[in-house]
């Protein structure tokens, strides 16, 4: 079996957002026109995205998509994305941990 296989792919609970609220709105838009093409088969474009923190010098965006399983072209175009609509920003998007079983 894939490791990828028998995973939740997608945001199980609420998605968790800090920042002025205009700006995450904004920001989210991005990533759902960024991330749709990459997300056909999800609920939402958005699916993907656990949470997003944007502060005054950096945003944090934490993707539910291990980088093994496709997250690495999800983080790429999250990346794109990102820069484009908070270019003075440092960006960071990490992915889950992997849990041992």
């Amino acid at each position: 079996m894939s490791p990828c296989q028998g995973r939740p792919l997608e945001r199980l609970g609420p998605l968790q957002c800090t920042g002025p609220a205009d700006e995450v709105q904004r920001v989210l838009q991005s990533l759902a026109t960024a991330l749709g093409p990459l997300t056909t088969g999800l609920s939402s474009a958005l699916a993907v995205v656990h949470a997003l923190h944007l502060g005054p010098d950096d945003a944090e965006l934490i993707l539910t998509v291990p980088p093994h399983c496709a997250g690495a072209r999800l983080s790429d175009a999250a990346f794109h994305a990102l820069r484009f609509t908070l270019p003075d920003r440092d960006i960071y998007i990490r992915h889950p941990v992997p849990q041992s079983e």
